[in-house]
């Protein structure tokens, strides 16, 4: 009787992928803060590292706009219900 050697038994490893973050392209915001920057003088540095930077803080500055945009609107509310009843008197 031949004995034969057994291969080692190898389990296949499962590749698994790593979940990639889904960036939110916001070009507008991007431009703004380009804009922004260069307003304030900012381009006297690195060009690349500023894009950088506003490309990292574009979803941020958006949040900030809307809620200064929401902040602008019941401003401009309290003024009309005032203004309204300085008329009405």
């Amino acid at each position: 009787m031949k004995i034969t050697k057994r291969k080692p038994i190898t389990k296949k490893k499962k590749s698994v992928a790593l979940a990639t973050v889904k960036k939110t392209k916001n070009t507008p915001a991007y431009y703004r803060c380009l804009a922004t920057k260069a307003s304030q003088g900012y381009l006297k540095g690195k060009v690349g590292k500023m894009c950088h930077e506003c490309k990292e803080q574009s979803s941020v500055l958006t949040t900030q706009r809307n809620q200064e945009i929401k902040k602008l609107g019941s401003a401009y509310k309290q003024i009309g219900v005032s203004i309204t009843k300085l008329l009405a008197n």
